[in-house]
């Protein structure tokens, strides 16, 4: 049997301001740095895989994938 979890009118609006700030820090983004995030953790692929498909060096893959989720912590 199917139950649906009853969630607090709090909680909901704390998701909701979570949703809208990670929609806000993505969107800050550049479309490269979107893209690089959208390979590794969406695709799931490898750094060599990414570096592949971008035509890119494996390491610089690494540090830019590195680079922006340093910026988007320090956004956040």
């Amino acid at each position: 049997m199917f139950m649906m979890q009853k969630i607090s009118p709090l909680l909901a609006v704390v998701q909701s301001e979570q949703v809208s700030a990670l929609s806000d820090l993505i969107q800050s983004l550049t479309e490269e740095e979107r893209e690089l995030l959208r390979l590794r953790f969406l695709a799931e692929m490898s750094f060599p895989e990414i570096a592949y498909c971008l035509h890119r060096n494996e390491d610089a893959v690494k540090k830019s994938i590195y680079l922006t989720g340093w910026s988007v912590e320090s956004l956040s």
